[in-house]
């Protein structure tokens, strides 16, 4: 779960795979709908009472916040071989078919369309020079 300050990093963590919460809730709610997620936050006194499974984001840049969960946590930072969750509201895509020449993908709750487009290279890109930087690869 990311909280409201990590916005970015949630599309990408989603983007990703990864089924990623968000949340502009108050710090109570938050911790309310915590349950055995991850909490990412920028803020030292929420993660102080999420306890243990918080980790507290240091940075506001997005390739250094990629590069700190992957070495805190372990969290690969690769994209799948095709769309699995919706950068908008995290529900999981389907396939729709082929338009054309573009595959194309839906999210099963709130409709988004999704394809392979040049935003998929350039995020491609950012994770594999965070990767480089890290002596992953």
């Amino acid at each position: 779960m990311c909280d409201a300050m990590l916005g970015r990093l949630a599309r990408y963590l989603r983007i990703m795979g990864y089924s990623t919460k968000y949340s502009v809730e108050e710090d109570e709610k938050i911790l309310e709908g915590l349950g055995d997620c991850i909490l990412l936050t920028r803020d030292k006194g929420l993660c102080s009472k999420a306890g243990p499974n918080c980790v507290y984001i240091s940075s506001g840049d997005l390739k250094e916040q990629l590069a700190q969960l992957r070495l805190e946590i372990g969290l690969p930072l690769r994209l799948p071989e095709r769309p699995l969750r919706c950068s908008v509201c995290n529900g999981p895509l389907e396939y729709v078919g082929k338009v054309g020449d573009r595959e194309l993908w839906r999210c099963k709750v709130c409709g988004q369309p999704y394809w392979m487009g040049s935003h998929i290279k350039r995020i491609k890109r950012t994770l594999e020079e965070v990767n480089k930087t890290l002596g992953f690869t």
